[in-house]
């Protein structure tokens, strides 16, 4: 998660910075009784990806779960400079509790912050965590690739299009070249593979 939260955060300033936006922290907190649906976040994402289009603008986003007192989410959302997240918009979109948005001054810091696992922990099993969206080809390959074991990053091509093989290992969907992991998990720990005859 958190390799994939600053990737992502790197490649959305990147597409930030050529569409002309800045960045907005957003918390979505539900009322004390409520638990949270992947659903609730992605109706308020929709209705906010509906507007941007208008514009001609990707919705560039990264959400997290949390757990404190209530669930909340924690977001930063790219927006067009000028536009504004106004609280009756916000409150609106978000009808299981309060809202809160500012100006994200250092969007490094706050994808760190948003990458942070402890409370994460309290979250009730098989919820969604986490999510980003809104990356180009180029965006969404980059973070893919920064997710592979690093072993595979050293020995694949550059454009090859690995994805998980049933049986173990990855192939690349382009070549059909099966990948290999040189480790192997035993019981007493993690070993080199031994060379094949």
């Amino acid at each position: 998660m958190q390799r994939k939260i600053a990737k992502t955060a790197l490649e959305q300033r990147r597409m930030a910075k050529a569409y002309g936006l800045y960045a907005v922290a957003l918390t979505l907190t539900y009322k004390p009784s409520e638990n949270p649906s992947g659903k609730d976040i992605s109706r308020f994402l929709d209705k906010l990806r509906r507007k941007l289009k208008g514009l001609g603008i990707p919705l560039l986003y990264t959400w997290v779960l949390e757990r404190q007192e209530a669930f909340h989410y924690h977001l930063q959302i790219w927006l067009p400079r000028g536009e504004r997240l106004d609280a009756k918009s916000r409150e609106r979109w978000w009808p299981h509790g309060r809202t809160q948005a500012e100006l994200c001054r250092s969007p490094a810091r706050w994808a760190r912050y948003l990458s942070k696992s402890e409370t994460k922990e309290s979250l009730p099993p098989g919820v969604r965590f986490f999510g980003t969206g809104g990356l180009d080809d180029r965006g969404q390959e980059t973070v893919r690739r920064a997710c592979l074991p690093r072993w595979l990053q050293r020995e694949l091509p550059v454009f090859a299009r690995p994805r998980r093989r049933r049986g173990g290992g990855w192939v690349d969907i382009l070549t059909g070249e099966l990948y290999r992991s040189p480790y192997v998990w035993k019981p007493e720990g993690i070993t080199r593979r031994p060379p094949e005859p």
